[in-house]
């Protein structure tokens, strides 16, 4: 796939989550992103990373939501924000551990018009 299109779908579904107020979907789009993962095959330690580091945010703001007030309405919007912190990381990752560097400040340059300046000043930067 274009990396180009990759990281512009990536951010669309980024979008997407943010406006939706579903926890299903969250877990959809995190299952997705984590089979993507899956079938780059990282290593075990950067899976427990993807794994255990948003859970500290997801857990801190699930239980300050919950601490506000004991109402269903606030456990569902925890759910829902604990949800989308993981679909976030996942399909982050999915595109970012999918697609080398290299490839994708190339792609950038000829599909979105990305100075060249900006590419091998990018490079230059690695």
């Amino acid at each position: 796939m274009n990396p180009t299109l990759k990281f512009v779908l990536a951010v669309l579904i980024a979008l997407e989550i943010s406006f939706t107020s579903s926890w299903t979907v969250n877990v959809i789009l995190a299952v997705i992103g984590l089979v993507i993962i899956l079938a780059a095959r990282p290593g075990w330690k950067r899976l427990l990373s993807l794994i255990f580091w948003p859970l500290i945010p997801a857990v801190a703001l699930a239980v300050a939501i919950l601490m506000q007030s004991r109402s269903t309405g606030n456990t569902q919007f925890a759910i829902v924000l604990f949800t989308r912190i993981y679909a976030y990381v996942f399909i982050g990752s999915a595109a970012t551990l999918t697609t080398p560097i290299y490839e994708l400040v190339m792609s950038l340059e000829q599909n979105a018009h990305v100075p060249t300046k900006f590419a091998y000043g990018f490079f230059r930067g690695l």
